[in-house]
């Protein structure tokens, strides 16, 4: 074979291969188009404490946003997914991926509630850092329950922060409360309730004693929460168990306590 023979011969096999390669291109690109989603599967790592979603409402947030059993595989967006999800469910972390069984798997954290509220208006949880969750059918584990006047006005079934910043800061203050209490050795399973007086501001009913703590507003919490526990280790053994009715922390460095 000559030179110029064995020239054409090789760029004559490289042709067919690039033909060969772009065809197979094609027909896997048209094979993806005809796939489609077969399974959604939802994990929630919380879930043994709290249940405040489920992997059914999280199925119907994605069909709301498009994505459902059925879907073409080249539709689905992963990152567009996070972000539905994100914005519309009660969570902090979210991973969306897909499988080449064709299944998106979601992997979620919830939001942890620190607080539950009980007013006129209905009730809620919020957590740390004051987002709203409605009750709903959700589970929660045990947390501190403020109930009475709490000075904020929460629209029924809300959903995330308050818009107003006040009453988004007085929200906060309850919560910095309840979460500092349940960090706190003693308080952390020693609160019966709270609850809120126009007056006095917050009142906390503690499970082992006959006390009221009048705790003010929500301001100086490590100071107050010191008080009470140095109350409890001072106070009470000196007078030999509990005989005050009252124990108010609302003053700079004074215990006032009365019978």
């Amino acid at each position: 074979m000559t030179r110029k023979a064995s020239i054409l011969l090789q760029a004559g096999v490289l042709a067919f291969l690039a033909v060969l390669l772009f065809a197979t291109i094609r027909l896997d690109r048209s094979i993806r188009g005809k796939e489609a989603l077969a399974e959604i599967d939802v994990v929630i790592r919380d879930s043994s404490e709290t249940q405040i979603v489920s992997g059914e409402e999280i199925s119907r947030i994605l069909m709301r946003g498009g994505f459902s059993t059925g879907t073409p595989m080249e539709q689905m967006d992963l990152f567009q997914i996070e972000r539905i999800i994100g914005q519309e469910s009660c969570v902090t972390d979210c991973e969306a991926y897909l499988t080449p069984d064709r299944t998106l798997h979601i992997e979620l954290e919830q939001r942890k509630p620190v607080v539950r509220f009980m007013t006129a208006e209905g009730g809620f949880y919020a957590d740390a850092s004051g987002y709203i969750i409605p009750l709903g059918e959700r589970y929660v584990s045990r947390v501190p329950l403020i109930h009475g006047d709490i000075g904020i006005s929460v629209p029924e079934g809300w959903i995330g922060r308050l818009e107003d910043a006040s009453a988004d800061a007085k929200l906060r203050g309850y919560t910095e409360l309840a979460e500092a209490l349940s960090e706190d050795p003693h308080w952390a399973h020693g609160i019966a309730e709270m609850r809120c007086d126009p007056e006095l501001g917050i009142l906390i009913y503690p499970m082992d004693g006959p006390e009221v703590y009048i705790f003010g507003s929500a301001d100086n919490i490590p100071e107050k929460i010191a008080k009470m526990n140095r109350y409890l280790s001072s106070v009470v053994p000196y007078k030999e168990g509990h005989v005050y009715k009252s124990v108010d922390l609302r003053y700079d460095k004074q215990i006032i306590c009365k019978k």
